[in-house]
């Protein structure tokens, strides 16, 4: 019965232990974002807050899309000199397995 009371005894203040750091996480929290916000309140006043977002102009847009369409042609004529070699290499192997064939006929 001692040891039931005493393990009860140390759940409990284990209990009360975790609800007061949980309490103190907490705290430091609410006030790290109060802080946060003051900062951002001294930033806007002073001016050197967020700067406005500008839009960027057509030409901006237009020039990345041409150079995109570049990159992606290069891309497809190199991917097609790729296939092509390929195919010769194919074609030479094939043409090499026919020779052979042939001599082992005769």
């Amino acid at each position: 019965m001692a040891e039931e009371s005493s393990n009860s005894e140390g759940a409990l203040t284990k209990i009360e232990a975790e609800k007061q750091t949980a309490e103190k996480m907490r705290r430091e929290e609410a006030i790290e974002r109060f802080g946060e916000t003051k900062k951002t309140r001294s930033e806007a006043e002073d001016g050197q807050g967020r700067q406005t977002k500008r839009r960027r102009r057509g030409n901006d847009a237009v020039e990345f899309l041409k150079e995109k369409t570049e990159k992606e042609n290069e891309f497809r004529a190199e991917e097609l000199a790729l296939k092509k070699q390929q195919q010769q290499q194919q074609a030479a192997r094939q043409g090499q397995i026919l020779v052979i064939m042939q001599q082992q006929l005769q």
